[in-house]
């Protein structure tokens, strides 16, 4: 009889280990797993700050750059203002820009308050006709004569 209670004392034993075991070591794979994603997860964010990091340094780097441009192109736009101020022509020289040919054309042309008032006149010289008063008949028909 004793050696029936050890067999029944070891198999239980045996049961009993087995599923702790068994229960044990699936908690164990799922923290592990679970540790594996936590590091994995951790890898991408500082991958995404180092990102960011570059990200923000290059757009610091570009408005550096852009403040630079904005100041060299107002110290040319301070001397060409300069430059302006001091030559004394009221438009009445060449304009560098076009041509001597069509600087002359840009001096002939006459002030818009000239070319609107004679706008103005035309519209009022060239009303269009009122033809209410009665028809021509070329559109009533034969039986209507």
């Amino acid at each position: 009889m004793t050696w029936i209670t050890g067999v029944l004392i070891f198999a239980v034993g045996t049961l009993t280990g087995f599923f702790a075991n068994r229960f044990l070591s699936l908690s164990s794979r799922q923290q592990q797993a679970l540790q594996n994603e936590l590091q994995q997860n951790q890898q991408e964010q500082d991958a995404l700050k180092q990102e960011l990091s570059n990200y923000l340094a290059g757009v610091e780097q570009s408005f550096k750059t852009l403040a630079e441009q904005a100041m060299q192109a107002a110290q040319t736009a301070n001397t060409f203002g300069a430059s302006v101020k001091a030559s004394d022509s009221k438009g009445e020289d060449f304009i560098p820009y076009f041509g001597s040919d069509v600087s002359e054309g840009l001096k002939e042309t006459k002030p818009v308050e000239q070319l609107s008032k004679t706008v103005q006149k035309s519209d009022e010289t060239n009303a269009p006709l009122d033809y209410s008063a009665g028809n021509s008949g070329i559109l009533v028909s034969e039986e209507s004569k």
